[in-house]
């Protein structure tokens, strides 16, 4: 019986990733102002910085988990698929490109991918059992211009929330979860 499947997919980026919304972005959301040192110079509000970066990466790595999206501009992505009946959907989306496809020999079989789609992109061909299939995917290389505005201002509601009820509120995962169930993207696995 045919089949398509996701056995796995891992995240092989190297480097720092950029993240989907800025410290200063999540501030300015929070209404978070400078304050006004003796003299009458206004300073910036830099206490929270390093505790912001936390919640951003906390925030868009849930938004990922659930959504089963690539929410940074790009990301480097490896998934081992079995594409017995073709189209697969290639997970956690947008896929920009394939750079590398090996069969489960190892051979090289890039020059026989043939990806459809727009954004969200199936493998059309080969048709074989164990690929490994590597991939450049995210919202884009010039930035995160094409990041829905929608996923953007959810995500800076999750890093509000988690900034205002700190702790163990059992709400805070809830309300985060809530916030990124509407994007989650329905592919066989991952």
């Amino acid at each position: 019986m045919a089949n398509n499947l996701i056995i796995s997919v891992q995240d092989k980026t190297a480097g720092a990733i950029t993240e989907p919304v800025t410290a200063q972005e999540v501030k300015d959301y929070l209404r978070l102002e400078g304050f006004t040192a003796v003299g009458g110079t206004e300073l910036a509000y830099t206490d929270d910085d390093a505790l912001i970066g936390i919640i951003i990466k906390a925030v868009r790595e849930k938004f990922e988990k659930i959504c089963r999206l690539t929410l940074t501009a790009t990301r480097t992505k490896e998934a081992v698929i079995t594409n017995q009946c073709g189209m697969i959907e290639l997970p956690h989306g947008p896929v920009l490109e394939i750079t590398a496809a090996l069969d489960e020999d190892g051979n090289d079989i890039e020059s026989e991918c043939v990806l459809v789609g727009n954004m969200w992109k199936h493998l059309k061909e080969p048709l074989y059992d164990n690929m490994t299939i590597t991939y450049t995917a995210g919202y884009g290389t010039i930035g995160l211009e094409l990041l829905p505005s929608e996923i953007k201002l959810d995500m800076l509601r999750a890093c509000a929330y988690y900034y205002m009820h700190r702790g163990d509120d059992p709400a805070v995962q809830t309300f985060i979860n809530t916030l990124a169930n509407k994007y989650t993207r329905n592919v066989w696995l991952a």
